[in-house]
């Protein structure tokens, strides 16, 4: 009887079952998760708040940070070239700075996905290189703006609208010269089977019709572009001749330069800087020469006489097997 005793006083003692005791634990656990949610759902609007805040300011300052990121201070200066540009007049350099065209080529919509990142990836990487973001390429500022361009076969005309959103210019475009008004046997009957697009790389041409712009780069979407070029658009519009830009300018590989420097020719005498280019040494035949031009990468002066004449280069079709034009 005693013990029964002792064990009603210990219920009695304590009033609350197992059930009850875990159910108020499960309770606790539940508000403490509530709190920690509402602590960060507190964090994140105020630095949402701050972020909001400092974009007004830059908007009442007049900057345009997601384009131009400029120094804090009107005071610190960007060396451009020969001059220093302070803080309150970059966008004003941007907007007088000569705009450099660059023009990618799509002949068809096979790969769109993987077609459209390397559109926007080559896009950034020039953006990376021109004067729109000063004092963040660590080769240095450019002095130069930029425009894309895609130049568009019919047959990729359904990628033009996914172009044109990356900011691309888009020209839609047929080839140059149809492939039955090549007057060259071989040309005519080979072209077609050449390379990765046969006769529609003829497109690439149309690069020479920006005539808006002082020169035109043109590449293909597997490159990137790492730092400013702004060497060779010096070199191409400082009015002076091609001799005496090679001799002071390292445009050219140093051997070609002293070679192109000491020659007699009367071809190294003309006036101006037409192109820079790179030669497609994986194409040739060991000891072969002339090496050809990578269509990859050209950089060139735009010029509608040019487009015509290289017309007419390929409606002749002088092109031999095994040797080129």
């Amino acid at each position: 009887m005693q013990h029964q005793s002792r064990q009603t006083n210990r219920n009695l003692r304590n009033p609350y079952s197992k059930k009850l005791r875990s159910s108020r634990l499960r309770l606790l656990s539940t508000l403490f998760i509530i709190c920690l949610m509402l602590i960060s759902i507190l964090y994140v609007l105020a630095t949402h708040a701050s972020v909001i805040n400092n974009n007004s300011n830059a908007s009442d300052n007049g900057l345009i940070h997601e384009i131009i990121k400029t120094p804090s201070s009107s005071s610190e200066g960007i060396k451009q070239g020969k001059y220093s540009i302070s803080g309150d007049k970059i966008v004003e350099a941007q907007a007088q700075a000569p705009v450099i065209a660059y023009a990618i080529s799509l002949t068809s919509c096979a790969e769109t996905p993987s077609l459209i990142d390397g559109a926007a990836v080559l896009k950034h990487s020039i953006h990376l290189s021109s004067i729109r973001n000063q004092n963040q390429n660590p080769h240095g500022n450019s002095q130069y703006d930029y425009q894309m361009y895609a130049i568009v076969h019919h047959n990729a005309k359904s990628c033009q609208p996914l172009i044109e959103k990356l900011g691309y210019k888009t020209m839609l475009v047929d080839v140059p010269v149809q492939v039955n008004d090549i007057q060259g046997d071989f040309l005519r009957e080979n072209v077609v089977k050449n390379g990765c697009c046969g006769e529609l790389e003829f497109i690439k041409l149309w690069a020479y019709t920006l005539v808006d712009h002082p020169f035109v780069v043109h590449l293909d979407l597997d490159t990137v572009v790492l730092q400013p070029m702004d060497e060779l658009f010096n070199a191409a519009l400082s009015g002076d001749s091609t001799t005496k830009v090679m001799k002071k300018d390292s445009v050219m590989w140093e051997d070609q330069r002293k070679v192109y420097n000491d020659s007699s020719s009367t071809s190294t005498k003309h006036s101006q800087i037409d192109a820079f280019f790179t030669r497609d040494y994986n194409m040739v035949r060991s000891g072969k020469t002339p090496v050809g031009v990578q269509g990859g990468f050209i950089v060139l002066r735009p010029s509608m006489e040019a487009f015509e004449e290289y017309k007419t280069i390929i409606r002749e079709g002088d092109f031999q097997r095994g040797k080129g034009w």
